[in-house]
């Protein structure tokens, strides 16, 4: 008789529920990442305008929580930068000559940022029955009924052109009833197991969580095309392999750069016209981060020509001689 597996594959599934709730993340499954662009981000740490202190240094923290959610979801480049003169100090005691050779970091290769994240706390407590703000500091005196609320703007901005993108409140509550604040924070941690249990860490985790979607949908969510990266002979190096399901005999359109379209008065970028096709390719090679292509039909195009996939039908009828320019 086959064993049941059932049971162990729920408890499997549930144990990676529990570990994404006690993270503070909710996850974007199933894994789609590969369809998408990875747009280079940096988090910079909270502000903290909350009206009550509290014993935690929330501003890193909640710039710490944001980099790890930012992280599961897989839709990002995440920048480190507020430690960036650390860095820097390393790389510049590299080139005194007093280390190896071997292992040396090559000048001019830390990654440009695109986008900015900023955020600032505005709300940070427990409110009680009477609309009185109770704090978390174990200097504050415990109740009993409440509500815990978190609150927090955040703040995406375009390092190119310095547009902010996004600038979203997003707010939190989690009722408390019978709680006695002062005793369920104690020996508590910011970010620790133990405060993703709390009221307060769940309203942190629910209103990170509507944060990060936010920003998923304005920066995150670009469809990932491939690139020409390198022309050899009759055959193009393409920016993606196996990291982005790429498929060998799989067919694409070459696609010839659209125009920018600017606005004369302002200077801002408009859009893009659509480019033309100029010829089909056919991945023939694939590694772990790149491919090869070969030329079916056309031209092979220039380095920068972004690539766009043929339908199953347009696959169909191009193996047939069959599709239309």
């Amino acid at each position: 008789m086959r064993p049941n597996r059932r049971p162990f594959l729920r408890l499997s599934i549930m144990c990676g529920i529990v570990a994404l709730v006690l993270s503070g993340c909710s996850s974007l499954a199933p894994d789609s990442s590969y369809r998408y662009v990875h747009p280079r981000v940096a988090v910079f740490r909270f502000e903290n305008k909350a009206p009550r202190g509290t014993r935690w240094n929330i501003g890193d923290g909640m710039a710490d929580m944001m980099v790890t959610c930012l992280m599961k979801a897989r839709r990002f480049t995440v920048i480190e930068r507020e430690n960036l003169p650390a860095i820097l100090k390393e790389l510049d005691f590299q080139r005194t000559g007093k280390t190896r050779e071997e292992g040396k970091i090559p000048h001019q290769r830390i990654m440009n940022v695109q986008y900015l994240i900023k955020g600032t706390i505005t709300d940070f407590s427990h409110i009680g029955r009477g609309g009185i703000s109770i704090g978390t500091d174990s200097t504050y005196v415990g109740g009993r009924g409440s509500t815990a609320l978190v609150s927090m703007v955040i703040t995406v901005i375009d390092v190119e052109s310095g547009e902010i993108l996004l600038s979203t409140t997003s707010s939190r509550k989690v009722r408390a009833r019978g709680l006695d604040v002062g005793a369920a924070y104690k020996d508590v941690s910011f970010g620790g197991q133990a405060f993703y249990r709390t009221p307060l860490g769940k309203a942190t985790q629910k209103a990170m969580n509507r944060a990060i979607r936010e920003v998923v949908d304005v920066i995150g969510s670009r469809k990932w095309q491939p690139v020409i990266i390198e022309v050899k002979n009759n055959r193009v190096v393409l920016n993606g392999g196996r990291d982005r399901r790429l498929r060998v005999g799989a067919l694409y359109h070459v696609m010839r750069h659209g125009e920018k379209v600017y606005d004369t008065e302002t200077g801002n970028l408009l859009g893009t016209t659509p480019g033309r096709r100029i010829g089909v390719v056919e991945v023939t090679e694939l590694f772990d981060k790149f491919s090869y292509a070969g030329l079916r039909e056309g031209e092979l195009g220039e380095v920068g020509f972004r690539l766009q996939k043929l339908s199953r039908k347009e696959s169909v009828a191009f193996r047939k001689g069959q599709l239309e320019p």
